[in-house]
């Protein structure tokens, strides 16, 4: 039996973690994860100066009502834009600015959109847009050797997580107007870390020096120990705990009908919270009720 945690809403990505601060302390639980974002209706105003190419990966943001806008780095290093200022037109249209590697962009209220970047002296660096218009750039801070992942787990709410200067996990927030300070999280970082938000949840995946992946959590405003990932095994049996309330996904009233209701409730292990992993295609699987 292996207790697990769930936290998905969207895009499963199934894994088998051993929680640790690493390298060491061990135990096997089973997670999804999932990227969330803030949508809203966003019109802006752009330049019109198509100086630079696009490069690099594309990141697209869903606008409800219109076709999303798309940002990517420019080969000149300015941040590239397309459907912006014109839904749906085909064209790269550069804001300027300077990046090392690509953007990372959200939407953390209706109708406002930012992208953030590692700028050419290795701070964190935000182009904003909001009410048709291009707030420019700002200056952030921190020490990144990494590009940033930035996520939002509420209105008005970014979290900045990147590779800082020692190599360890770390993080810029902004609650409103005001930015913290940045934050060491520990961890020695391959490379840079895949971050998502599930509600008030935050979790970062990154690459550690042994090659495996690494996964750092916030959850009630609280840290969880760094935590190895595996991927999930077939034709095992999990319970499923929710990551920010530690209570099982639960079948009610032990039901064996088609459409039975799930909630969360204590651990008990017993048949109404066990599941069965059945492989479907690669690193993609079903859950079937022992209960059933």
């Amino acid at each position: 039996m292996r207790i697990c945690q769930l936290s998905c809403l969207r895009h499963l990505f199934p894994s088998e973690l051993a929680s640790s601060s690493p390298p060491s302390e061990s135990a096997t639980i089973t997670t999804f994860q999932v990227a969330m974002t803030f949508l809203g209706l966003i019109l802006f105003w752009a330049p019109s100066h198509n100086a630079s190419a696009a490069t690099g990966d594309t990141q697209c943001i869903s606008r409800p009502g219109s076709s999303p806008a798309c940002f990517k780095r420019g080969t000149d290093g300015s941040l590239m834009a397309q459907g912006v200022s014109d839904p749906g037109a085909p064209n790269w249209v550069s804001f300027g600015g300077f990046m090392q590697g690509n953007p990372s962009c959200l939407t953390s209220a209706p109708g406002k959109i930012d992208c953030f970047y590692r700028g050419g002296n290795d701070t964190l660096w935000q182009q904003g847009f909001s009410a048709k218009t291009s707030m420019g750039e700002k200056n952030i801070g921190g020490a990144l050797t990494s590009e940033p992942s930035c996520i939002s787990a509420g209105i008005n709410k970014i979290s900045c997580y990147y590779r800082g200067s020692n190599r360890a996990l770390k993080d810029l927030r902004r609650n409103g107007t005001l930015w913290s300070k940045e934050e060491d999280l520990g961890g020695i970082l391959v490379d840079g870390p895949k971050c998502s938000a599930i509600g008030s949840v935050e979790r970062c995946e990154v690459t550690g020096t042994d090659g495996r992946p690494w996964v750092k959590t916030l959850a009630e405003n609280r840290w969880l120990a760094w935590a190895q990932v595996a991927p999930m095994n077939a034709d095992k049996v999990y319970v499923f705990t929710n990551i920010a309330t530690g209570k099982a996904v639960d079948v009610v009233a032990f039901s064996k009908d088609n459409g039975a209701k799930l909630h969360q409730w204590d651990v008990h292990q017993l048949p109404n919270q066990q599941w069965r992993s059945i492989r479907v295609a690669a690193n993609t699987f079903n859950l079937k009720s022992i209960n059933s």
